[in-house]
Order: structure tokens, then sequence, then C-alpha cells
């Protein structure tokens, strides 16, 4: 199986301790030797479609510290009716406090509290304030914050945003069922634009999602032609035509997110030297300012899971400094 193939790869990262260096110069050594050529070529596909990451860039001892990612990785949970579910339980108690279409520009923060000033130049007072936006505005002055502070900055900038490509294919026929694939979950192509396609297995629905990661999501989104490479790359991995996968193909659905502005890439990866960044960001600042999102988790960081646990993290922490 393809998940113990990456796995020979996975289980020579360097050592904890030694010094770092990016995924691509770990490959370039060829561990394992000639031998493991296609695996190495497999993992490269998988830490840019896993992390959406550039290789060049991700940290080989980030991935030390997460341990082998293809272990556990054939089971998957997924909430049912989509992660609006999720975002509606969150906000139901809270809906009323929320300020919708409301774009920060500038915390000015002291010993006394913290104002917030929006986009129209209205003032927001607190006690504390806990600033949770994609790793993008952290690591340039797209909000200002004064006084500055230079250690969020800089461990921001040791990190990296990486970048996804997701779209959901609408199929008029399950068709891959007729290949005596009824129980198809994951379906792996590390060294296509899309390097994973999947079903929405064991709900039965007319629906595939493929995914592309690291720079070959930003290519694929800046040609302004990602559908046809979707039709294309459906052909292939399925060995059918195109002309078939155009009459199967209901409709196509993505969206940018690289280049939404309000997210700037899809979830953070650590970059070369960078490990202890994330536990940087999630150091209080002065008992008033307090940093959240998926780049500041140290467990499960570039995952929504990691983004909850970080949010519990920050609540902990403005608990705390409000008793003192």
């Amino acid at each position: 199986p393809a998940f113990d193939r990456m796995s020979r790869v996975f289980k020579r990262l360097d050592e904890p301790g030694a010094e770092d260096r990016s995924f691509q110069e770990f490959l370039d050594d060829e561990p394992g030797g000639k031998r493991l050529a296609d695996e190495l070529e497999m993992a490269r596909g998988f830490v840019q479609g896993f992390n959406g990451a550039d290789v060049r860039l991700v940290s080989v001892q980030s991935l030390a510290e997460q341990g082998d990612p293809t272990e556990g990785a054939v089971e998957t949970r997924r909430i049912v009716s989509g992660y609006s579910a999720l975002i509606d339980h969150l906000h139901r108690d809270v809906a009323r406090l929320i300020r919708l279409r409301t774009t920060v520009k500038r915390i000015a923060w002291d010993e006394r509290g913290v104002r917030v000033t929006d986009a129209k130049g209205k003032h927001h007072s607190a006690r504390t304030v806990v600033l949770t936006v994609p790793l993008p505005m952290l690591q340039d002055d797209g909000i200002t914050i004064e006084p500055d502070v230079p250690a969020v900055r800089h461990a921001a900038r040791q990190l990296e945003m990486g970048h996804v490509a997701r779209v959901s294919v609408v199929v008029k026929e399950r068709f891959w069922e007729k290949k005596e694939l009824e129980k198809l979950s994951y379906l792996h192509a590390p060294t296509r634009p899309f390097n994973v396609w999947w079903t929405q297995y064991p709900l039965i629905a007319p629906v595939l999602v493929g995914w592309s990661g690291g720079p070959p999501a930003v290519e694929l989104t800046g040609n302004g032609d990602v559908e046809a490479v979707v039709l294309r790359e459906l052909a292939r991995v399925f060995a059918s035509t195109r002309g078939r996968m155009e009459r199967l193909v209901d409709s196509i659905h993505t969206h940018d997110w690289t280049r939404d502005r309000f997210a700037r890439g899809a979830y953070s990866y650590v970059g070369v030297g960078g490990v202890r960044a994330p536990r940087v960001l999630a150091r209080p600042i002065e008992g008033r300012l307090f940093v959240a999102g998926e780049a500041t988790d140290t467990g499960t960081g570039g995952t929504v899971e990691g983004a909850l646990a970080s949010g519990k993290r920050a609540a902990r922490q403005v608990l705390e400094a409000l008793s003192v």
C-alpha cells in the first residue's frame, strides 16, 4: 500500500535535536538509497498535499516531531452535515455579540486595556483582546499593533502559510462503482496536480473531492483553468477519457483561498528553524494581548482541531489574566 511505502521514508526523518533543514534537503540526501527513489517521490507529494507545503521551506524537525503522518491516515472521520454545523454550534450562544463585516485595522494596548479600531474608524474598547487571524496577517502590518510586539512578528515569520486547491465535483452517477470500487474512500496520485481524490464513503453520494497542496496548488489556481485540469486528471486516475468525464460531471465547485484577502492561504506549517515559533505565539502578552489560531497550536497545528484547541487555550489565559 502507498502509506506503507511512504512510511519507509518518514521513519528516516532526522532525529530530534539535529540541525534543522528543509524536507527538500532531506530528500536530496536520498535516504534509503536508490531503492527508495519512488518512495521518496511519493513522500514529496504527500508532504505537499498533506501539509500544503513547499518542500524547500518546510522544516524537517517539525515533520519529525509530528511523527509518521501515514500512521492512522487511512481512518477518516467527517461531520456529516459539513463544517457549517460546527460553526452553527460554536456561535449559537454568542451570535448577538459577533459583529460581521467589521475589518480590524489597529490594536492599541497598554496596562489599562485595549482599543480596537476598525476600517471605518470606529473604536471598540475591552480589558483584553484575542487576536486570531490567518498567519499572513501576523506576518505583515495588515493589522497594526501599538506598541508593536516584535516577538510575535518574528515568530510568525518563522512559519509559512500553506496553499491548497480543493474542488468538489458533483457527478451524475457514481461511475467508480462500475469499476468494482464500491468502497472507494481515497485514491492517491502523489505526483499529479491533484494528489488525492476521495469520495464520501461510507456515505453514498455523487460527489468526488480533489485535493492539491503546496506550489502545485498555487500554480493550479493561478492558471485560471481549474475545471479543465479536473476533467483531465479524473480521466487519468480512473483510466477513462476526458469526453466521458465531461458527460459524467454535473458541476465543479472551488474557492481560491490563496487569493482571498481574508485568508491568503490554507493553513500554516513550520519553516526551517521555526519549531519553537508556535509556542512563542501562544504566550500571553502583558495580560492584555493573546494570540490564537491554528498556527499557535503545538499539538495539531494546521487543523481545525488545532484552531479549536488554541481558542480554548487563549480563553483560559484570558480568564487567568482577569482573575489576577
